[in-house]
């Protein structure tokens, strides 16, 4: 409960209390309740005030203060009775009565609500906040009379302001008083003759009344005496629409677009604006293209509208090489921006240019040396070319930009790319220090987890930390064959034999095309042949000889390939099979 909501508490009754006399031990009791309430003891406070129903239950004063505390415990329906008791007890208590307003409004009781907040601003005609809340929720019940009537008191109080007028305009053509709200504006632009924009609604009152004529003499006259006026570029461009000529409309969302006087977020919500009208309408995008190319050979205050340039042409599937151009325009003007050189190299990668993610990284690191991100773009493209000392001399440097506050989902990939790179240079002990701070940042990182419980698995060492890192990646994907023949082998090198066969099959099952490994089949050929099932291991290790014949160079190199095939004939041998020899 906030310390604010209990000083005006306390505020409103020890005043009361005061005044009302009454039995000292009831006063009594009540203050060390208030009391209570001050020093946050709520649940004392809340005892002593059931003893205060008890020994006087017309108390306007404790009814309300039951009521909220019914309402923080949660029983509304019990802080409502509670609150119209107290309004019924102490009925020009303005305090009580709005409390009661609320409950109704919370119920969408809006004409009980409205009713209650009539009788206090008819107890307190100073009350224009009241008036105001009459107003809005006349309003959004669709009562634009009542609405009106509370304004037009509002007015009588305060006098004739502009946010008054404005809102009487605005429920007089919502409520279809064209005279009324036409009077309304005549006075704002009375008023305030140099505020144009008045002139303006003006003419979009006129298209309202379909006076197309009057509108159009309006909207030009105010762009004869400001060209720059937005409302009434916007006004034109819809009254364009409306008659439909296409050419004009045209002409005039250019000089919206240019239009210096607005900022850069106006002018994209501008653009989208247009983006989707001219789709609707079915136009070719080449129309869309041809304004933005008109727009951007203006001098431009940002890149903004560059860079929504750009997304459209790929929204359209422009080829990269057209759009690249333009986002390299932006970086000209601005090389720190950070979108846009992560969508070039976002482009690169998607295009498997990787020397040029590698020189994209390089040079958003800088102008951005504590992003993360370029670091690990980097890092993976070298790891990909196979530029391993490359990759971990990168990684290694960003490092020093993960910090407490660092994204986890990236700096958890960030250093299981750090411990696979280190895996690729033997260095195992770096490699497990790596995965142990990936596993910090997210310990449901399934790759990093897959990788570590199978490099264990291999050395043979905590091989039960392993068999859990392993279950849980098993239990996140169930059907992924390189996480099941992971599993598989782990319960092979704790001599659970039964329990390999069982995930190896599930392995074999879960292969498909895009992920035939030798290994696997060689695993399934160990499994096997120390079940006893000779035949089998053979066909299996057969099958990892045929696999590795297709697997292509840039995934093995000459010395593995060649080191596993003499493996695999060797056990085939051993086991009693034929080799067949390649002619």
């Amino acid at each position: 409960m906030k310390r604010v909501i209990v000083v005006i508490l306390l505020s409103a009754f020890t005043l009361t209390m005061s005044a009302e006399g009454g039995d000292w031990r009831f006063q009594y009791i009540f203050l060390e309740a208030l009391r209570m309430m001050h020093k946050n003891e709520h649940v004392g406070a809340f005892d002593l005030l059931q003893e205060c129903e008890r020994m006087d239950s017309t108390s306007a004063e404790v009814k309300y203060l039951l009521g909220y505390y019914y309402h923080e415990l949660g029983k509304d329906s019990l802080a409502q009775r509670y609150t119209e008791r107290a309004a019924e007890l102490s009925p020009k208590n303005a305090r009580y009565r709005e409390q009661q307003a609320t409950y109704a409004l919370k119920q969408n009781n809006y004409e009980k609500g409205i009713a209650i907040l009539d009788q206090i601003y008819n107890d307190d005609h100073e009350r224009g906040d009241i008036l105001e809340a009459i107003s809005s929720i006349a309003e959004h019940t669709g009562n634009y009379e009542k609405a009106i009537e509370a304004l037009d008191k509002l007015e009588t109080l305060e006098g004739k302001t502009e946010q008054i007028s404005l809102k009487k305009y605005h429920l007089y053509m919502q409520n279809q008083k064209y005279e009324e709200a036409l009077h309304e504006l005549d006075a704002l632009s009375e008023k305030y003759p140099n505020d144009l924009d008045y002139r303006v609604m003006k003419g979009d009152y006129f298209m309202v009344q379909e006076e197309r004529q009057k509108a159009l003499g309006i909207y030009n006259e105010v762009l004869k005496q400001e060209p720059e006026n937005l409302q009434a570029q916007m006004s034109m461009y819809k009254y364009l629409d409306n008659v439909n000529d296409t050419v004009q409309k045209d002409t005039f969302l250019v000089r919206m677009l240019c239009n210096s006087t607005i900022t850069g977020e106006t002018r994209l919500y501008i653009a989208r604006m247009a983006v989707g009208e001219y789709e609707k309408m079915g136009r070719d995008s080449t129309y869309m293209l041809s304004i933005f190319r008109k727009v951007l050979e203006q001098p431009q205050q940002d890149q903004m509208m560059t860079l929504f340039y750009a997304l459209y042409m790929e929204n359209i599937n422009m080829p990269t090489d057209s759009v690249t151009p333009v986002l390299r325009q932006i970086l000209e003007k601005e090389p720190e921006n950070v979108e846009v050189r992560s969508h070039l190299i976002e482009n690169a990668w998607n295009a498997n240019d990787y020397e040029n993610v590698v020189t994209l990284s390089q040079e958003a690191r800088q102008y951005n040396p504590e992003d993360i991100r370029f670091y690990y773009f980097e890092g993976l493209a070298h790891a990909i070319k196979k530029e391993t000392d490359k990759a971990v001399d990168i990684l290694k440097r960003g490092q020093t930009t993960i910090k407490g506050n660092a994204n986890p989902e990236l700096a958890s990939v960030y250093y299981s790319l750090l411990g696979d790179c280190y895996h690729e240079k033997g260095l195992m002990r770096q490699v497990y220090e790596a995965y142990d701070s990936c596993l910090k940042w997210n310990p449901e990182n399934v790759s990093c987890l897959n990788n570590y419980a199978y490099f264990l698995s291999l050395e043979e060492k905590d091989l039960e930390k392993a068999e859990q890192m392993s279950f849980k990646t098993i239990i996140a994907e169930p059907s992924n064959a390189t996480f099941l023949d992971t599993y598989a082998w782990i319960l092979y090198q704790q001599q659970n034999l039964e329990g390999a066969k069982k995930y190896i099959d599930r392995t074999l099952l879960a292969i498909d095309s895009t992920n035939i490994d030798a290994t696997v089949y060689e695993h399934a050929g160990d499994i096997y042949i120390m079940l006893d099932h000779q035949h089998s291991a053979i066909e299996y290790w057969t099958q990892a000889l045929n696999t590795l014949k297709m697997i292509e160079p840039d995934r093995i190199n000459d010395e593995e390939r060649k080191a596993t095939e003499k493996r695999l004939l060797r056990k085939i041998k051993r086991a009693g099979g034929k080799i067949k020899e390649d002619k």
